[in-house]
């Protein structure tokens, strides 16, 4: 399994944040595997720049407000393939 396919799967089934696929990731490997808040957001920004999520537009503009993430039509797509 690769991180890039971990967070689209986890995309798949609902908009997450990064903190909540990082939580989900070591949630599945149970812990075998210790995943990264570098790896977890420099994907993130790889798949986004790649089309295949997107950021979900917030409704206020707080500092704290963590970034959600979707997954795209194209990003689906890609997973099942």
């Amino acid at each position: 399994m690769s991180v890039r396919c971990a967070l689209l799967g986890h995309l798949a089934a609902k908009r997450m944040h990064g903190y909540e696929l990082k939580s989900k990731f070591d949630e599945i490997t149970g812990g075998f595997w210790q995943l990264n808040w570098g790896q977890v957001y420099a994907t993130l920004e790889r798949l986004q720049r790649d089309g295949l999520v997107e950021r979900v537009p917030s409704n206020g503009s707080t500092e704290t407000e963590r970034r959600v993430f979707r997954i795209t039509p194209l990003g689906r797509a890609a997973f099942e393939d």
